[in-house]
């Protein structure tokens, strides 16, 4: 039986020829580019609500860059709406 993650390992280690370089790229990172690229600043995440039970809250993150919100997003964890915000942020700066 093969691991659970042997195959997406080997895709990010062993990358198709025809692979898009940006799918290697999380987009925190490539927001984080793009903001060091036009701004001189990394972006900012802000936690601006938490809503539900402990067990089950539900965060809603904004990104800034230089006092602007760029994207907002929600998510069961921090990191995850920290990731939606950027990849809202990546698509209203028309990188995605």
């Amino acid at each position: 039986m093969k691991p659970l993650f042997t195959e997406v390992a080997d895709n990010i280690v062993f990358p198709q020829p025809d692979a898009d370089p940006k799918s290697l790229v999380d987009s925190k990172s490539l927001f984080q580019q793009w903001a060091l690229a036009k701004f001189g600043q990394n972006p900012e995440y802000f936690v601006i609500d938490d809503s539900g039970p402990d067990h089950a809250k539900e965060f809603t993150v904004e990104v800034r860059v230089n006092g602007r919100v760029y994207g907002v997003s929600q998510g069961r964890r921090k990191q995850d709406a920290e990731k939606c915000a950027a990849e809202a942020a990546l698509k209203k700066v028309g990188l995605v």
